[in-house]
C-alpha cells in the first residue's frame, strides 16, 4: 500500500501556457441533466457489471488510485474510447462533466425536440456511461443549436447563468467537486462548434479558478489536476496515443467494442457505423507536471503523483489470493490512513471478495405524484461465509420523503442466499407546499405536440442511504442510491382546431390517485373538478402572452399548486392564404409538425405509408412532401422513388426537405443535386430572394423581406454544394462573415410538374408559428394551382 503525498502543478503553470497561447489542438466533433455531483438513475444495459464481472472491476479498480475527467459539451461529445479503456482495462474513476444536455439538436428517432429531447439525451448518455464504467454530470447550460460563434455561446450562457463570474462558478464547482487528477477533452477554444469553443474556453479559465482558495469560496476546496490534455488529429513526441483494440477477456470483447456500444446508446443521434469508429485516441498536453516514477494504470497516468489518502495495490491482485487480498483491505479500511474520497474502492473491492452484492430499487421506478412506491434493498451473498445485515437507513434527497428513515430489520444472509428488504416511500410531499415544482425548470409544449406529459418537468429524485453489514468481523458502511421519477399529476393533449389561427383543443387527464381541481388560466376562471382517471376538454385561444397555463389543484386539500402545465399556444399574427381546394399528401419522418402545419392551413392532407407510395393513386394529390431524413426512416421509400418521379411528371409538386451527406444520394432527384454540409446557423441571417417573380413569392401570398424575420434557431442545414442547371436556385443567406449559399431552396420543372429540394428548417419555423415560415410554406404547396 502507498499513501505518498501528490504533489500538483502550481496555478502559474496553468497562466504561463495560456498567456502563451497554447491553445487547445482538437478539431471540435459534434451531453445526464444534473447539478455538479448528482446523477441519475443507472440503467440496465446488458453490459452492467455483475457477479465475477463486478469482482473482477472491483479488484482491478484497487490498482489505479487516479480520477480521469473528461470535460464535454453535448451527449456523444464524450471521448467514450478513453473512459471505456481507463476504467475497463484500468481500473481509474471515470467521469464526465457535460456543459448541456443537447436538447437544442435533431432527434434522428422520434418526434421529441428542445427539452423533452434533452431528457431523452440525459438517459442515453446514463446508458452509455453504464457500459464505458463511467458516471456523467450536467451543467445544463442551454444548447440553442449548432452554432459557429463561441462569443454567441458565451453570451448565451452568460444570461442564463446570471453573469460570467455565475457561469464559470459553476465549472469550477465541478472541478472541485469530482477532483480529477487528469482532466481530457475533445473541445477547440477557436473553431467548430461554438459552444465546443465556449466549453473549451470555460475548462481553460476555470482551470485556473479552481485552484485559486481566494475564488469562489463557496464552491467547495481547491484543487488543480495534475495533467490537462486535449484531443489531437496527429502524433508527435509529446502526444499520448490510446490504443482500444486490446481485447477485455472478462467480457468476452475488444475494449473498442464496449466504447462502440455505449455509443449506439446515443440513438436520437444516430445511425452509428462500427467501421467509422476510431480504434485510437491521441492526446496532447496541455499542463503535464515532471514525471515521478510511479507507473500506475495508462499513459495517461503514468508518472504522476499518487493521491494523498489512497489505497493501492499492483496488478497482480488480480491473480493473488482471495484471502491475502481480502486481509490488506480490512487492515486499511480498519485504520485512518485512507481518505474518505478513496474509501468507497476499498469497501467495493472488500465486498467484491465476499461475494456480496448491494443494491437499491424500487417497486415502480417511475410513478405519478401522490402514489406510492416500496423501496427494495437488496442483499445477496455468494460468498462462503454468512455475513450480518445490521441497519438500512435510507434518506430523501430534495422533496421525496421516506416514510421511515430507518427500517430496523436485521439479520444473517447465508452464503448462496438472497435477501429483500422493503420500505414503502411517499411521494405526497410533493403536493404539498404552495410554491413546490415537479422539476427543476417549467417546462413548455407547443400545440403540435401530440401528447404532453405534465405539466412541470418529471421530477427525478434520488434516494440514497446506508445498507451496515458484518463481513469477516469488520463493520462495512455500504452507500447505497437509485432513482425514482415522479410524474406530475396532469396529462395535457393539445391540438389546433383545424382551420384556425388563434384556437386550440386542449384535454386535461387527472392520471393522479386523487381528485383535483383544474382550470384554464389566465382566459378562463372556471374551475372543474377531476376525479382520478376522469378527463376534460377547453377550447382556449393564446393570452396575450402568448402562453396559456393549465392549472390543477388538490380539492379537499392545501391550497398549494400540484401541477402547473405551461402550453406555447401561439397563434398566427397574419393572414396566411392557401390554393383552394389543395390535396396534400405527406410522408412524414420522427415528429408531427408536417401534419400539424397542414391542418393549421386547412388543407386537405393525408400521410402516406411506403404501401400508398408503391402502389396507391398518387394523382388524387396536388403536392406530396416528402419530410425531412424520411429516406432515413424508410430507406424503402428509395426503392419507389420512381413512383414519385412518375408523379411529377405527370404535373404533380414535389417537395423534398433536406437530407444529410450521404442520405439522400444522386438519382434520387430527377436531376443531379450533390449534398454538402453547409448550414446557416444565424436565425437572423441576411436572406436575399433571387427571382422576385416566381410563383413561390407571389402565390397565394406575397412574399416581402419581413417574412425572414423572427426565424427559430436556424436557417437552413446540409445545403446542396452542387446543382444541375435545371434547377433554379431562388434564396441566397449566409453566416456572418462567411460565403453565400445559394441552395437553400432548389425548384425545377419536370414534365409537367414541378420538383423543390430544400434545405430550409421549416419543421421548426412552422412549430414555432413564424407567420413567414408559414406563408412561404403555404406558397410551395401550392405550386402546382399557381
Amino acid at each position: 500500500m502507498r499513501v505518498p503525498n501528490t504533489v500538483r502543478p502550481t496555478a502559474s503553470l496553468v497562466r504561463t501556457l495560456v498567456a502563451a497561447g497554447f491553445a487547445l489542438v482538437l478539431a471540435a466533433t459534434a451531453p445526464l441533466r444534473c447539478n455538479p455531483g448528482v446523477v441519475l438513475a443507472a440503467v440496465d444495459t446488458g453490459l452492467t457489471d455483475r457477479g465475477l464481472v463486478a469482482r473482477k472491476q472491483a479488484v482491478r479498480d484497487l490498482t489505479n488510485p487516479f480520477t480521469i475527467m473528461c470535460v464535454a459539451c453535448h451527449p456523444d461529445d464524450e471521448d467514450g474510447l478513453t473512459l471505456t479503456l481507463e476504467r475497463r482495462k484500468f481500473g481509474a474513476r471515470t467521469v464526465t462533466l457535460f456543459s448541456t444536455s443537447g436538447e437544442g439538436g435533431q432527434n434522428a428517432v422520434g418526434p421529441e425536440l428542445y427539452d423533452e429531447l434533452g431528457r431523452i439525451r440525459e438517459r442515453e448518455t446514463v446508458e452509455a456511461s453504464e457500459i464505458q464504467g463511467s458516471k456523467p454530470y450536467f451543467l445544463r447550460l442551454p444548447d440553442f443549436g449548432f452554432s459557429k460563434s463561441g462569443d454567441e455561446a458565451m453570451t448565451v450562457w452568460e444570461k442564463a447563468a446570471g453573469g460570467h463570474e455565475s457561469l464559470l462558478r459553476l465549472f469550477v464547482a465541478a472541478i472541485r467537486d469530482l477532483r480529477p487528477d487528469v482532466i481530457i477533452t475533445n473541445h477547440d477554444t477557436s473553431t467548430g462548434h461554438g459552444q465546443h469553443q465556449a466549453t473549451g474556453r470555460l475548462l481553460i479559465e476555470a482551470l485556473d479558478a479552481a485552484a485559486d482558495a481566494a475564488r469562489f469560496r463557496d464552491a467547495g476546496s481547491a484543487w488543480q489536476p495534475q495533467s490537462v490534455l486535449v484531443r489531437s488529429r496527429e502524433t508527435s513526441d509529446k502526444t499520448i496515443t490510446l490504443d482500444g483494440s486490446g481485447f477485455d477477456s472478462v467480457r468476452g470483447m475488444t475494449y473498442r467494442e464496449i466504447a462502440f456500444q455505449a455509443l449506439l446508446r446515443h440513438a436520437t443521434q444516430g445511425p452509428w457505423t462500427f467501421d467509422g469508429y476510431p480504434a485510437t485516441t491521441i492526446y496532447a498536453p496541455l499542463t503535464r507536471p515532471k514525471a515521478t516514477s510511479e507507473r500506475i494504470g495508462s499513459p495517461l497516468t503514468q508518472g504522476l503523483e499518487v493521491p494523498r489518502g489512497a489505497f493501492v495495490v499492483g496488478p497482480g491482485a488480480l491473480e493473488a489470493p482471495p484471502g491475502d487480498l481480502r486481509a490488506l483491505l480490512a487492515k486499511a479500511l480498519s485504520g485512518d490512513v485512507v481518505s474518505d474520497a478513496h474509501r468507497p474502492r476499498l469497501v467495493a473491492g472488500l465486498l467484491a471478495l465476499d461475494g456480496i452484492e448491494v443494491g437499491l430499487g424500487f417497486s415502480k421506478p417511475a410513478v405519478i405524484a401522490g402514489q406510492p412506491t416500496s423501496a427494495r434493498v437488496t442483499v445477496s451473498n455468494a460468498g462462503e461465509a454468512p455475513v450480518n445485515v445490521t441497519q438500512i437507513f435510507l434518506s430523501s434527497i430534495n422533496v421525496a420523503a421516506v416514510e421511515k428513515g430507518s427500517i430496523g430489520k436485521e439479520g444473517a444472509v447465508a452464503p448462496g442466499v438472497r435477501i429483500d428488504l422493503d420500505s414503502e416511500l411517499s411521494t405526497d410531499s410533493l403536493l404539498d407546499g404552495d410554491t413546490k415544482a415537479l422539476g427543476p425548470r417549467p417546462a413548455t409544449f407547443d400545440a403540435y405536440s401530440a401528447t404532453a406529459r405534465g405539466g412541470e418537468d418529471d421530477s427525478i429524485e434520488r434516494v440514497s442511504g446506508t445498507v451496515s453489514i458484518q463481513s469477516g468481523g469488520l463493520a462495512l458502511p455500504v452507500p447505497v442510491a437509485a432513482f425514482l421519477t415522479i410524474e406530475p399529476p396532469i396529462a395535457l393533449r393539445a391540438s389546433p382546431l383545424r382551420g384556425t389561427n388563434d384556437r386550440w383543443s386542449v384535454s386535461v387527464a387527472n392520471v393522479s390517485p386523487k381528485s383535483l381541481e383544474v382550470s384554464s388560466s389566465p382566459l378562463s376562471a372556471e374551475r372543474r373538478i377531476l376525479e382520478p382517471g376522469a378527463e376534460t376538454v377547453f377550447d382556449v385561444g393564446p393570452p396575450s402572452s402568448g402562453r396559456q397555463s393549465i392549472v390543477g389543484r388538490a380539492a379537499g386539500t392545501r391550497s398549494g399548486l400540484h401541477a402547473l402545465a405551461s402550453i406555447a399556444l401561439r397563434g398566427l399574427d397574419v393572414p396566411v392564404a392557401v390554393a383552394p381546394g389543395l390535396r396534400v399528401g405527406f410522408v412524414r419522418s420522427f415528429e408531427f409538425t408536417l401534419p400539424a402545419a397542414l391542418d393549421r392551413l386547412g388543407v386537405t392532407n393525408r400521410e402516406l405509408s411506403m404501401d400508398d407510395v408503391r402502389d396507391a393513386d398518387l394523382s388524387r394529390y396536388d403536392t406530396i412532401v416528402i419530410d425531412n431524413r424520411a429516406y432515413v426512416k424508410y430507406p424503402e421509400l428509395a426503392r419507389s422513388n420512381a413512383r414519385l418521379l412518375e408523379f411529377v411528371r405527370n404535373g404533380g409538386t414535389l417537395i423534398v426537405s433536406y437530407h444529410r451527406l450521404r442520405e439522400y444520394p444522386e438519382g434520387l432527384a430527377p436531376y443531379a443535386i450533390k449534398i454538402g454540409n453547409g448550414r446557416v446557423t444565424d436565425e437572423l441571417a441576411p436572406v436575399t430572394i433571387l427571382e422576385p417573380s416566381h410563383p413561390v413569392f407571389s402565390t397565394p401570398n406575397r412574399i416581402e423581406a419581413r417574412d425572414f424575420d423572427g426565424w427559430v434557431q436556424e436557417r437552413g442545414l446540409y445545403f446542396p454544394s452542387e446543382w444541375a442547371p435545371e434547377y433554379v436556385p431562388l434564396l441566397e443567406t449566409h453566416d456572418p462573415g462567411e460565403k453565400d449559399l445559394r441552395g437553400g431552396l432548389l425548384v425545377a420543372r419536370y414534365g409537367k410538374g414541378t420538383f423543390v429540394y430544400t434545405s430550409i428548417v421549416w419543421y421548426r419555423q412552422l412549430r414555432g408559428f413564424v407567420p413567414g415560415g408559414y406563408r412561404i410554406f403555404a406558397n410551395l404547396i401550392s405550386l402546382g394551382k399557381s
